[in-house]
């Protein structure tokens, strides 16, 4: 989430500033390679962080449902 909040902080100031150095149509070029990296890195990871979505980590935390249903 840092680096989420770090890249949308200054994704205006880095594409104004090439939009004014280099021009509009390198700023979107730049900008969208920028994207379709993030992409290819979430999908050449995906198979990583699928675990760790699916919920397999501390077999001590469990949903309030069931820690209801196994304490009655």
């Amino acid at each position: 989430m840092t680096v989420q909040g770090l890249g949308a902080s200054l994704s205006p100031a880095i594409g104004g500033w090439i939009a004014q150095e280099i021009g509009y149509s390198a700023m979107f070029l730049i900008l969208g390679s920028f994207a379709l990296g993030s992409t290819a890195l979430w999908l050449g990871f995906a198979s990583i962080l699928k675990p760790a979505c699916a919920g397999r980590g501390d077999s001590r935390v469990r949903p309030v449902a069931t820690a209801l249903a196994v304490a009655e």
